[in-house]
Parts: C-alpha cells; sequence; structure tokens
C-alpha cells in the first residue's frame, strides 16, 4: 500500500510542476538548476551574431547576454533601432573593451551578400560560437482571403533567408570544428496553426532543415538548437503581416503570453546547455505541444475545436 502512495505523491508532485511550468520539463530542469550562472561560463568571451536584434526576443536576448559578458554582432534592418540596442549592450556589458559590441545592418532577402557579411565578422573577431537565428516576421489572416505572396514572402525570409546565412558562417564553424546554430522556431513550427498558414509552413520548412543539419553537423563539433516559443508579450504590428504585404495587422489574440524577458531567458539555457530542441510557452499551448508530440491523432481532434475558437476570434478582431 505505502509504495502506491509514494507513488501517487511523487506523480501528483510532477504534475504539478508541469501545470506551473513554461518550458519542456528538460529545458525546465536546465532552468533551475543550470541557470544564470550557467550563462556566464558559457557565453562569457564568445562571440555571438544575433539577427532580428532591434526589438522583441531578439533585443532581450542581446541584452541577456550581453551582461552575461558575450562579445556581440546586433543584425536588423534598421540601424538606428540597433544603435539604441548596442548602447544599452555596452552598458550592461561586464568586459572592458565596450566596442567588442558592434551593429551589421542585413537583410535577409539579400542573399547575395551573406558570404560578404560573414567574411566582415570574421575579419573582425576571428570566429562565431554562437550563431543565433532570430529574425523573421509573422502572419495573422484567414487562408483564403490572403494572397500568395504573404506566404511565398514568408518563406522566402523566414526560411530561404535564414539558412542562407548560416551556410554562410558554418565553413567558419566547420573550420574551428566548434560552434553552435540556434533557432528561433515557434510552437507554430510543431503545430499548425489557424490564421498563420503561410507562418506555420516557414517555421515547420526550419525545423526539418535543422533537424538534417544537426546530424550532418554531429561529427563537426557543432551543435543545432531549435527552441520553440508560444505567443510572448511582442505585439509590434511592424512584424505581424495581414492578406498582403502592404498590409500590416497585431499578433493572435491570445489571452495568455510569456514575457520576452523570461522567453530570452530561457533561450540562452537552452543554447548554453545545446538542447537539440525545447519548447517555450504558457498553458495551453504547452501542454497542447506535448499532446501534439505524444499523441497526435488526440491533438488534431482536439485541434478542430480549440483551432475554431482561434479561427473564430480572430475573424472577430482582423482589422484587415
Amino acid at each position: 500500500m505505502l509504495p502506491l502512495v509514494l507513488l501517487f505523491l511523487i506523480f501528483s508532485f510532477l504534475f504539478a510542476i508541469f501545470l506551473l511550468s513554461d518550458c519542456d520539463l528538460v529545458l525546465l530542469y536546465h532552468s533551475y538548476f543550470k541557470g544564470r550562472g550557467t550563462l556566464t561560463s558559457k557565453f562569457g568571451g564568445k562571440v555571438v551574431w544575433i539577427t532580428g536584434a532591434s526589438s522583441g526576443i531578439g533585443e532581450s536576448l542581446a541584452y541577456l547576454l550581453s551582461s552575461s559578458g558575450a562579445k556581440l554582432i546586433l543584425s536588423a534592418r534598421r540601424k538606428n533601432e540597433l544603435e539604441r540596442v548596442l548602447e544599452k549592450c555596452q552598458a550592461l556589458s561586464p568586459l572592458d573593451n565596450k566596442n567588442s559590441h558592434s551593429i551589421l545592418c542585413l537583410d535577409l532577402l539579400q542573399y547575395d551578400e551573406h558570404e560578404n557579411h560573414a567574411k566582415r565578422v570574421i575579419e573582425q573577431y576571428g570566429k562565431v560560437d554562437f550563431l543565433v537565428n532570430n529574425a523573421g516576421l509573422s502572419q495573422r489572416s484567414v487562408a483564403v482571403e490572403t494572397k500568395l505572396e504573404v506566404p511565398k514572402y514568408l518563406l522566402d525570409l523566414n526560411f530561404f533567408g535564414t539558412i542562407s546565412l548560416t551556410n554562410a558562417v558554418l565553413p567558419y564553424m566547420m573550420r574551428e570544428r566548434s560552434g553552435c546554430i540556434a533557432i528561433v522556431s515557434s510552437i507554430a513550427g510543431k503545430i499548425g496553426v489557424p490564421c498563420s498558414t503561410g507562418y506555420s509552413a516557414s517555421k515547420h520548412a526550419l525545423q526539418g532543415y535543422f533537424d538534417g543539419l544537426r546530424i550532418e553537423m554531429q561529427s563537426s563539433g557543432i551543435s543545432v538548437v531549435s527552441v520553440c516559443p508560444g505567443a510572448t508579450g511582442t505585439t509590434d504590428s511592424r512584424t505581424v503581416l495581414g492578406t498582403a504585404l502592404d498590409k500590416s495587422t497585431s499578433p493572435l489574440p491570445f489571452q495568455s503570453r510569456m514575457s520576452v524577458e523570461r522567453c530570452s531567458y530561457l533561450i540562452g539555457v537552452a543554447m548554453a546547455n545545446e538542447l537539440e530542441e525545447a519548447w517555450i510557452s504558457q498553458h495551453p499551448q504547452l501542454l497542447y505541444t506535448y499532446i501534439n508530440q505524444y499523441a497526435p491523432w488526440t491533438a488534431k481532434k482536439l485541434g478542430k475545436t480549440v483551432g475554431q475558437k482561434t479561427f473564430e476570434a480572430n475573424k472577430k478582431t482582423n482589422s484587415t
């Protein structure tokens, strides 16, 4: 009788932890037992290149890694915003040489320039220890009302732009036989999301590509980390496409959103511990991701009910 009671108590304890968690259990373990101390030891003095660093998760991650002693290359299209982030990173950095941080304006759609950008970084820093592929756009529009140009643009930017820059950096990492490629994917890269079909497609493509790349790189000393955030506090309408390229809108109307500071911290932990895949989200999105992973048939049935509510809510509040 006692073993059964003990098992019940252990199960209840673990289930309570799961209900209170905002990431998968492996990442949760590392965040508690290998947290901020690991960030300093792992990123201190390392060269980290972050794309999409002018706002949102990329900006918050830049502050976190700067305070952990990393040398940062901050990339995005908006130079004035990058300069603002750079100034704060320099103030947060414990490094003696504040010029260890720099900005590099970059457009992921200009594939032909990526090799030149990589060469400039190598000339300045000698290597890239971490490449954080964070740049990209989201989408909020009903599929049948959305012009083909939108999903095509999202694939060009989120997928092809990311692999183009990655392939420009990889030869230098392979030469050093070390490095980490991190991609900021999405829960939408694991689960199809209504009113975000083009975005989901681009993130599913990223998941497949980098899962294959991880296997190819395992003998080269290079790790590949895929992080999949759910809804965060990022609400910049400039990053969310609507039914056409010239239309923007607000993010999907999720009630629960994680702060970008918490999300970026968990991304940093996942990178520091070289976790192959990490889920970062609040419930019920996190719970649904687990169901989708281990009981996909059940998830698809639930999706028809839960997803329909999201679809209807979007139609009511969509301003495009």
